[in-house]
């Protein structure tokens, strides 16, 4: 990554662990010099974790913005009861859950940036709330198209 992107060692992300149901929800939170006059959450894609897209929190960051990394459950560091019963449904009310949780007192702006899956995952989430300030995608896949099924799908 060009080094615009990279973490700083001297400035690394804030850690949290946020009760989410019966999992422990581990989240990188990317906070400006300045307070922020809104946040992003960015959604990582199947395969991967939020530390994956830590050039997108710095990014954010460097912009003047708060960014909020979780990773979702079955990944990263994020603590689960049993990683072989997870559905795309337990991430989107993680990620539902996360943004009641960010916005219960806090009155900024609230941005979903998604990428692959994360895409609509951000989609989902935004359509189940209602309060989010916009949506950034990157993948948006209909599962009720049998081709997509068929490809984002580990057995027939």
């Amino acid at each position: 990554m060009p080094p615009r992107l990279r973490v700083d060692p001297a400035n690394p992300p804030k850690e949290e662990w946020l009760p989410v149901g019966d999992a422990l929800l581990h989240l990188d939170r990317y906070l400006p010099d300045r307070p922020a006059a809104a946040r992003v959450i960015v959604l990582h894609g199947g395969g991967t974790h939020g530390g994956f897209l830590a050039p997108f929190g710095v990014m954010v960051q460097r912009q003047g913005y708060e960014a909020v990394l979780p990773d979702l459950p079955g990944y990263g560091r994020t603590q689960v009861v049993d990683r072989r019963g997870l559905r795309y449904s337990d991430w989107a009310e993680t990620a539902t859950a996360l943004v009641g949780h960010e916005t219960a007192n806090d009155p900024r702006p609230l941005v979903l940036l998604g990428l692959s899956m994360g895409g609509m995952l951000a989609y989902d989430v935004a359509g189940r709330r209602g309060d989010i300030a916009a949506v950034v995608a990157s993948c948006l896949l209909d599962p009720s198209r049998p081709e997509v099924r068929q490809q984002i799908s580990r057995t027939p």
